[in-house]
C-alpha cells in the first residue's frame, strides 16, 4: 500500500488497516466485476462509487484496485479532483475532509504520567502534556478511568 517515501507513518497505517479490514478482497471483487464496463475496466466513477461503498480513502481504495488487478495505471485515477466529482455525482464528501480527531500512544501517556510520579517532571508540565491531547492528569492520578473514546491508543 506504500507508494511514496513522503507518506505520513499514520497515512501509512491507516491505507494498510483499510486495505486488510475494511475492504477485504472478496467484497472489492465482488463489486468490482460488477462495475467493469465491456472491456473489462473500470472507470473512475466506478472507483469512486466502491470507495464510498467501503468508506475509505481514494487513495487506498485505488491502491487495493490495482493489487486486485482492476486497475492498471493508478496515477490515470488519482490525479483528479475527486471531491469535486463526488459532489457533482451526488455523494457525500465527508470522506475527504479532515478531522479534529486527536491520537495518542498509550506509550506516550505513560512516559508522562511515570515522569511525574518520579518527580521528573512538574504537575503543571504534567498537565500541560497531557491536556494537549485531551486528558486529565487528576483523571490518570485520582485512579478514574480514561475513556476509550476521550483517546486513542495503540
Amino acid at each position: 500500500m506504500v507508494n511514496s517515501p513522503n507518506s505520513k507513518q499514520e497515512e501509512i497505517m491507516a491505507d494498510l488497516f483499510a486495505s486488510h479490514f475494511l475492504m477485504p478482497d472478496e467484497g472489492v471483487m465482488e463489486i468490482a466485476v460488477k462495475r467493469k464496463n465491456k472491456k473489462g475496466e473500470l472507470d473512475v466513477t466506478d472507483v469512486l462509487f466502491i470507495q464510498q461503498y467501503f468508506g475509505v480513502s481514494y487513495k487506498a481504495i485505488v491502491i487495493k484496485l490495482q493489487e486486485l488487478g482492476y486497475i492498471k495505471d493508478p496515477s490515470c485515477y488519482l490525479n483528479i479532483p475527486i471531491t469535486k466529482l463526488a459532489k457533482v455525482l451526488g455523494y457525500n464528501t465527508q470522506l475527504y475532509q479532515p478531522t479534529n480527531d486527536i491520537y495518542c500512544s498509550k506509550a506516550y501517556v505513560e512516559l508522562v504520567v511515570d515522569a511525574f510520579k518520579l518527580e521528573q517532571i512538574s504537575q503543571r508540565k504534567a498537565e500541560e502534556y497531557l491536556n494537549a491531547v485531551n486528558i486529565n492528569l487528576n483523571d490518570i492520578i485520582e485512579g478514574q478511568p480514561v475513556e476509550e473514546g476521550d483517546w486513542m491508543y495503540d
